[in-house]
């Protein structure tokens, strides 16, 4: 009764009035406003339930048997229900096909808003199971490591770190109702239960014709440098011994390509800001001259060419 109270008064006097356009948007308005507390209700409980498991304090599980002891008749109750909506939705429904307008959109921004709603009631379910996401895991077994035996000292006396598990957040849920006030409805949002069932051909026939060369240069570039890679490493040490050095130092051989690479990464990163073909053909020809250098180490019995040539490699 709180939002049916408090909130739903104008729309009342839109639907009496036969205001349904008006009465629409005030509705969606009001379940906006109401998903945007009742998430937030949401969170700070899932909040303080991590917290509370920190310090092996009483989790929502005991709060939420309490709260079925004692009664639902506190009013932080109807901050979870939406008595009133549905049967406002269906009024404003009616009067809608009644002037020959369409309800499709009206409907599937309320069902948007329902699935939001259903989306964080079952990450407070998982909450009150005791589901743990996997930092707060990762700060449990920390705290379990590095922290054992500061618990008992009391809150005030841990070390001041960020070691306190916060459980899971609900960003993502406020984004998308406040993307729907700036736009007026919901954009779609590729990364939510949807499933891209697009094959890797499609993919490709869907690409600019001058973008598939360049992938092509990309995924070939890269099988070169692993295949570098799988044909040094077992030979690595049988090489510097046969270069008349020990084979100590194959490891340094193995190495080298990899660290001038986190090195080039840099100058590549901004490079290809401004340009990419140049980038790729100067790595192209670096590849061709470093290994050209390790093959001809042999010839020349040199470890400082081979050495120099797996260098020039990972540029």
């Amino acid at each position: 009764k709180f939002y049916i109270e408090n909130l739903l008064v104008n729309i009342r006097k839109l639907i009496e009035e036969k205001n349904c356009d008006q009465a629409s948007v005030e509705l969606l308005n009001t379940l906006a406003f109401c998903c945007t507390n009742i998430i937030t209700f949401r969170q700070l409980l899932i909040r303080y339930d991590a917290f509370r498991r920190t310090f092996d304090g009483m989790p929502l599980t005991e709060w939420f048997i309490q709260q079925s002891i004692f009664g639902r008749s506190h009013p932080v109750h109807a901050l979870f229900t939406l008595d009133g909506l549905k049967d406002m939705e269906n009024i404003i429904i009616g009067q809608m096909h009644e002037k020959g307008l369409s309800s499709t959109d009206f409907t599937s921004q309320i069902e948007q808003f329902l699935h939001l709603l259903e989306k964080t009631n079952r990450s407070m379910e998982k909450a009150v199971a005791g589901h743990l996401v996997w930092k707060d895991r990762i700060l449990m077994s920390l705290r379990q490591y590095f922290l054992f035996g500061f618990q008992s000292r009391g809150i005030m006396n841990e070390p001041k770190i960020f070691m306190s598990m916060r459980g899971r957040h609900f960003k993502k849920e406020i984004a998308k109702i406040e993307k729907w006030r700036a736009k007026g409805e919901f954009l779609p949002d590729s990364n939510e239960d949807e499933v891209d069932h697009t094959s890797l051909s499609q993919k490709i026939k869907l690409l600019k014709p001058e973008n598939r060369f360049p992938l092509f240069l990309n995924l070939l570039s890269c099988f070169l440098f692993m295949m570098n890679n799988y044909i040094i490493e077992p030979s690595s040490a049988y090489y510097a011994e046969a270069l008349g050095s020990s084979d100590a130092l194959s490891g340094i051989m193995v190495g080298a390509a990899p660290w001038f690479a986190i090195a080039s990464a840099i100058v590549y990163s901004y490079w290809t800001n401004h340009n990419y073909k140049q980038p790729i053909l100067l790595a192209g020809i670096l590849q061709f001259i470093g290994n050209l250098m390790y093959s001809s180490a042999y010839s020349y019995k040199s470890i400082e060419m081979c050495l120099i040539g797996r260098a020039i490699t990972g540029l």
